[in-house]
């Protein structure tokens, strides 16, 4: 950062007082040019690491819900979107729920504040199995109209 004080200052004054030749001038000139545009090349393919990052955690190709019997048979980590009902708070846990649907029920574990029971809602999360117990860990909850 110093430096590119010291040459955006440097630059100025050469224009200013006409001090230096023109090529001398061009020179710095391409030089801020230069760092502007590998800041901006910087920012850009910083963003797009991100971007593939985070879209890595949600296939967009299981966009369609699937139902909670056909949940309960996949394996751990596996990402699920549900479609149905939050029906309960379970016993002896503070944010995990009942969701059911047509098929069977589930717990799944929602960190929302507010969870509203007997709505239509979509849940997207992932397969969580710990000690043969089975939960969906929630990630994002959508309601449906």
């Amino acid at each position: 950062m110093p430096h590119r004080l010291f040459e955006t200052f440097l630059f100025l004054n050469i224009c200013r007082f006409g001090q230096g030749n023109p090529f001398t001038k061009r020179m710095f000139r391409n030089r801020l040019y230069e760092k502007k545009r590998i800041v901006f090349i910087d920012q850009c393919v910083t963003c797009f690491f991100f971007c593939a990052a985070q879209a890595k955690n949600y296939p967009h190709g299981r966009s369609h819900s699937i139902s909670v019997a056909e949940a309960k048979k996949l394996p751990d980590n596996a990402f699920v979107v549900l479609e149905g009902e939050i029906v309960g708070r379970a016993k002896y846990d503070d944010d995990k729920y009942w969701f059911k649907d047509n098929t069977g029920r589930i717990k799944v574990d929602v960190d929302e504040d507010e969870v509203v029971f007997k709505r239509r809602v979509q849940l997207i999360g992932e397969v969580d199995r710990n000690d043969g117990q089975l939960e969906i860990d929630v990630d994002r909850v959508h309601f449906i109209h």
